[in-house]
């Protein structure tokens, strides 16, 4: 079972909408929101995402919304027969364009058994410059955002404690 929440302060406050990805900038330093093309939340895309990942390492996936809450988790676990509980906290997500991409970045992952206990957990918090970004194009920029997205996941999926949680 999967499920990716939204712990984004400036989206639960109702300052960013769920699809917030970032900010652009003008040729003046004047910042712009910038949302997902689709206008769906962001924490949603990035849960197809993961669910296409898992699927091609031969997962079965159910993903379900849940209120940040053991005790949901665990029920929609045996209301769906899933076998383990992967939870993905977006802490921060939030990109910066002008001269170059600057991504600020806070996700946590879990992994927790039928009952709700833990069996595993990573992490990864950065700040930094991630590539080019005035003269790009909107699709290079969302590529290159996209392929970042993909690194951290896979380094959060590929921790030796969280690999052994999914055996």
């Amino acid at each position: 079972m999967l499920t990716v929440e939204v712990e984004r302060s400036y989206v639960l406050s109702g300052n960013k909408p769920p699809s917030f990805v970032g900010l652009q900038r003008d040729g003046f330093g004047v910042p712009f929101d910038v949302s997902t093309r689709s206008r769906k939340g962001l924490t949603d895309i990035m849960s197809d995402a993961i669910e296409r990942g898992l699927t091609a390492a031969g997962y079965t996936v159910t993903r379900v919304r849940c209120s940040r809450n053991t005790a949901d988790y665990v029920s929609a676990a045996r209301d769906n027969h899933a076998s383990r509980i992967v939870v993905l906290k977006v802490r921060k997500w939030k990109s910066d364009v002008m001269y170059g991409i600057t991504l600020t970045s806070d996700l946590q992952l879990s992994v927790l058994d039928t009952n709700g206990a833990l069996l595993a957990q990573s992490s990864s918090e950065s700040y930094g410059k991630i590539g080019a970004g005035c003269w790009a194009t909107t699709d290079e920029n969302s590529s290159l955002l996209a392929t970042e997205f993909s690194k951290i996941v896979g380094n959060l999926f590929n921790d030796e404690k969280v690999r052994r949680a999914l055996a």
